[in-house]
C-alpha cells in the first residue's frame, strides 16, 4: 500500500474527518462547542476540496460551515432567552 493515499491532501482530509467525529460527539451530548468543531471541519474540508479540485466538496463544506455558524448563533439566542 502507498502511503501516498494518507500524504496526498496535507491531511485535511483525515482532519476533517476527525474534527468533524469530534463535533458530531459533542453536539450528541449537547455541548455547545460541537459546532465549533464541525465548522473547523468543515474549513478543514473546504481546503481539502480545493486540493482536490471538487466543486461539489466545496460547495457542501460551505453550506455545512454556514448552518453549524447558524446553529452555533441560534444556540446562545436560545440561551439568552
Amino acid at each position: 500500500m502507498d502511503v501516498k493515499i494518507f500524504t496526498q491532501y496535507y491531511g485535511f482530509d483525515w482532519l476533517a474527518l476527525i474534527i468533524g467525529v469530534v463535533g458530531i460527539w459533542k453536539l450528541g451530548s449537547k455541548k455547545r462547542s460541537g459546532f465549533l468543531f464541525y465548522m473547523a471541519a468543515a474549513a478543514s474540508g473546504f481546503v481539502f476540496a480545493i486540493l482536490a479540485d471538487s466543486v461539489a466538496y466545496i460547495i457542501v463544506n460551505t453550506i455545512t460551515f454556514v448552518l453549524q455558524l447558524r446553529g452555533y448563533l441560534k444556540w446562545r439566542r436560545d440561551e439568552l432567552k
